[in-house]
């Protein structure tokens, strides 16, 4: 059987098949690039619906190291539980001691020391 005989010719079949995947390839392009634009206008006004930070000049390093020296200073989480002391700043808030664990007061801050 020959290929240029017949209702559906081999080739114009595969070019047809060829051009239906191109034009599926350019509409997922542009309902893509339609969708991206949307989530980009959405974040936009997200971002400047947000409040903008105070222009107060940062503090300095001797502030910033006054405010450390100020915190009450505990065992770490390990040297706690090797010590068995009570009281621990883990990831900087004190800790208490409980039966499972440790219970973690976020609002009472601390600096963490290894003896």
């Amino acid at each position: 059987m020959r290929d240029d005989r017949g209702e559906f010719p081999f080739w114009s079949m595969v070019l047809a098949v060829l051009l239906a995947l191109i034009a599926h390839d350019l509409l997922r392009l542009a309902v893509g690039a339609y969708m991206a634009r949307g989530a980009v206008a959405e974040f936009t006004r997200q971002v400047q619906s947000m409040p903008q930070p105070s222009s107060s000049p940062p503090a300095s390093a001797s502030r910033q190291r006054s405010v450390s020296v100020e915190l009450p200073r505990y065992p770490g989480p390990i040297s706690a539980k090797a010590s068995g002391a009570e009281i621990a700043c883990i990831n900087g808030a004190q800790a208490r001691r409980v039966a499972n664990g440790w219970d973690q007061d976020t609002r009472k801050r601390c600096q963490a020391y290894s003896p």
